[in-house]
């Protein structure tokens, strides 16, 4: 084991997880009272089925009849190294399974895709902004419903939701973390990330809910259904780009994406709910022109920030979810 660059302890792999409290497996912290030097799942699955006398499943291919003795000690020793049979039967991956988007899943995705825009219009022309909160849940709906049309014909584990629960929350945190600066926010980076390594439809989701989530710390208001829909296109942009192999993961690539987007995307739809809502009368076009220009210096501040952060976290970030995925068997629709 390497720890700060050192080696602090050496040993068979069995006898430093049976042996540690801390740095072991889960499948050994759940059974080290009952089963010893069980360390892999299908270890504890062995013993558990040794105890009590559970038969094993007969086997698709290459398994022994069941009908056959049971093996001796010395075999059941070499095979398992715990001193108990195992059962071969391997453990499915969770989103093994999973297949590139559907029709069905892009169908539903443009359909929310087409009703953003329609809903904001509805929001700001016929209630007049102040229906913002019924804006903003079903402008949720839009994302959940793409999102739970991929887990279609199989069942999700709790594992595949936790890893989007934990970027939206970290942009929750690095918004509130970031509060003294104006515009100066590591969100964006984490939506562009989350599309990048999830796929479009858990980009979408991730960038709709931090602006759901973090404006109950920042304050709710009309604002509000306009940054959900800029952050979910974010993330659902990258995510897209990724999927038809623009975006690799490549940290400069990343880099110009972000910016564009922050930029032009990002910025372009937040101002317009202020060209819309807040015009005084006259001239829109002079209107628009005004509120733009008086908005360009936070536009460049938060693409700046967009920039510095992705510099910072684009290689740690897409190589920590990527083992995640590959440690889980994550596999997410279009990425």
């Amino acid at each position: 084991m390497i720890f700060q660059g050192n080696i602090i302890t050496t040993g068979p792999p069995r006898t430093f997880f049976s042996g540690n409290s801390f740095y072991t497996t889960a499948a050994n912290r759940m059974s080290r009272h009952l089963l010893q030097r069980a360390v892999t799942p299908e270890e504890v699955v062995g013993l558990v089925r040794e105890n009590f006398g559970i038969k094993k499943p007969e086997q698709v291919s290459g398994s022994r009849d069941r009908n056959d003795g049971p093996k001796d000690g010395a075999e059941s020793e070499m095979e398992s190294g715990v001193g108990s049979r195992t059962d071969p039967e391997p453990t499915p991956k969770v989103g093994s399974d999973q297949r590139p988007l559907s029709f069905r899943v892009k169908l539903w995705m443009g359909c929310s895709l087409a009703l953003i825009p329609l809903t904001l219009w509805l929001g700001t022309y016929w209630l007049d902004d102040r229906k913002y909160y019924a804006m903003s849940f079903l402008l949720v709906a839009y994302t959940l419903v793409p999102f739970f049309a991929m887990f279609e014909g199989r069942k999700p584990q709790a594992r595949e939701i936790m890893v989007i629960a934990v970027l939206i929350t970290l942009g929750v945190l690095g918004r509130a973390a970031f509060f003294m600066v104006p515009q100066f926010k590591p969100i964006l980076a984490l939506v562009i990330l989350a599309g990048l390594t999830l796929g479009s439809p858990a980009g979408f989701m991730t960038g709709a809910m931090t602006a759901f989530v973090s404006n109950f710390f920042f304050g709710q208001g009309p604002w509000t259904p306009w940054q959900m829909a800029a952050l979910g296109l974010v993330g659902f942009l990258a995510g897209l780009l990724a999927e038809k192999k623009v975006l690799n993961g490549n940290r400069r690539g990343v880099i110009v994406f972000g910016a564009l987007a922050s930029f032009l995307l990002y910025g372009l739809i937040v101002d317009l709910w202020t060209v819309l809502a807040l015009h005084p009368g006259g001239s829109l076009w002079q209107w628009a022109l005004t509120v733009y220009g008086l908005a360009l210096p936070f536009n460049l501040l938060n693409t700046g920030a967009t920039v510095i952060f992705l510099w910072f976290l684009t290689k740690p970030m897409v190589e920590k979810i990527q083992r995640i995925k590959k440690k889980y068997g994550l596999v997410y629709s279009g990425a």
